[in-house]
């Protein structure tokens, strides 16, 4: 199973600093994947999981994310 951990974190690290919060995190994400930029919009819902863990539209689009990026372990194991 492959993860987008540091970009996350360094993704998450950067929000906080800017003050972005898990609503412009999710929002951004959206817009990344209306774009195809499946990966960066990983990296950007796990930032958003990290500020609010448990969100189920977080999760949920996470694990499209995954399934769409060939991911499907880490898409079932993030739906489960």
């Amino acid at each position: 199973m492959r993860r987008v951990a540091t970009p996350g974190l360094l993704l998450l690290a950067g929000a906080l600093l800017r003050g972005d919060d898990y609503g412009d995190l999710f929002r951004q994400a959206a817009a990344d994947t209306q774009q195809g930029h499946y990966e960066l919009a990983i990296a950007k819902y796990q930032a958003a999981l990290a500020i609010r863990p448990g969100s189920p539209e977080a999760l949920n689009n996470l694990a499209v994310m995954f399934y769409e990026t060939g991911q499907y372990a880490a898409a079932f194991a993030t739906a489960a």
